[in-house]
């Protein structure tokens, strides 16, 4: 374990490297919201109702994880939020709340937050991002930072620097 800025990090293997950042070539960058089009035109709403309810399922599954590991229960609201700076999901929880009533979209930026607060694998979070238009994408500069940041578990406000350091997406208000 090591830190950077101030956050603790677990393993430097994944870490995004400034140098190869810089010399790689994406073919996108920023975030790409997918448009998800059917024959009649959009199936948006549907999407939406599918990734809300795998988003709930997976967050109730680290919640139970994280119950077994240390014996106590941590609330939705401060897991999605984080009760320590560091932990958590970095998601005001009113907003989590409107997604999770579909009254909000949940964009790719805030599925990012997402999986890397809770700690996700790279397959759990492909999972969600599949119904939320595609799966992550080493071609894409944020993409491919929050691929990173998922192999290394690190926590959020590393990866929020990272974005806002390479990227010119404002995370943090996602």
């Amino acid at each position: 374990m090591f830190i950077l800025n101030g956050h603790k990090r677990k393993e430097a293997f994944n870490m995004v490297d400034e140098t190869e950042f810089r010399n790689r070539h994406f073919e996108t960058r920023g975030i790409i919201e997918p448009i998800a089009r059917v024959a009649g035109g959009y199936k948006k709403q549907q999407d939406q109702r599918e990734l809300v309810h795998s988003m709930r399922l997976m967050l109730e599954a680290v919640l139970q994880s994280q119950k077994k590991e240390t014996g106590k229960a941590k609330s939705i609201e401060r897991t999605v939020w984080g009760d320590v700076e560091g932990e958590g999901c970095e998601i005001q929880y009113n907003t989590y709340r409107s997604y999770m009533g579909l009254k909000r979209r949940v964009t790719r930026a805030a599925l990012a937050k997402f999986a890397v607060g809770l700690g996700l694998s790279l397959d759990d979070a492909n999972k969600l991002f599949r119904l939320q238009g595609g799966e992550l994408n080493e071609t894409n500069d944020f993409d491919y930072i929050t691929i990173h940041a998922l192999m290394d578990k690190d926590n959020i406000m590393v990866f929020m620097e990272e974005v806002e350091k390479y990227t010119a997406v404002k995370i943090r208000r996602a």
